[in-house]
């Protein structure tokens, strides 16, 4: 670790203490959303335990219009900050990932961009870009 790793962490994390916003993150917790497929009944069998968690992280920001410009990024799309300080070790490793679904007061997105924000040495936050969901 390096000498700003932790202070950072802790900064990053206090500051969406103070003025963040609950979300709700669901993900399964495998690569399969399906399970495992048997071939004699023809059927997806032992589907993975969803993992669903509420974390606080910044209030959704739109996107700046210049940044559309030969980037991913379509209208209604928004960006959140979640600290990595604090978070379900599982839930970093397994299900914080591109396809997770999150919910925010009523309204439901995708993640469509995931990238990892270093204080030095380790990850103090993740930048998601999230995407509505029209069909949820």
């Amino acid at each position: 670790m390096t000498i700003l790793d932790t202070p950072l962490r802790q900064k990053v994390y206090d500051a969406i203490q103070t003025y963040g916003k609950t979300m709700t993150f669901h993900s399964n917790a495998s690569t399969s959303g399906h399970g495992t497929y048997n071939p004699a009944t023809g059927l997806y069998e032992s589907v993975p335990t969803s993992v669903t968690l509420d974390y606080k992280a910044s209030p959704p920001s739109e996107y700046n219009r210049n940044w559309r410009a030969g980037d991913n990024v379509q209208e209604g799309d928004v960006l959140i900050t979640l600290p990595a300080l604090n978070l379900n070790s599982t839930f970093e490793s397994d299900a914080l990932r591109v396809g997770m679904k999150v919910v925010i007061d009523s309204a439901t997105f995708v993640t469509e961009r995931l990238e990892k924000v270093y204080s030095g040495d380790v990850v103090c936050a993740y930048s998601l870009q999230l995407r509505a969901r029209r069909d949820a």
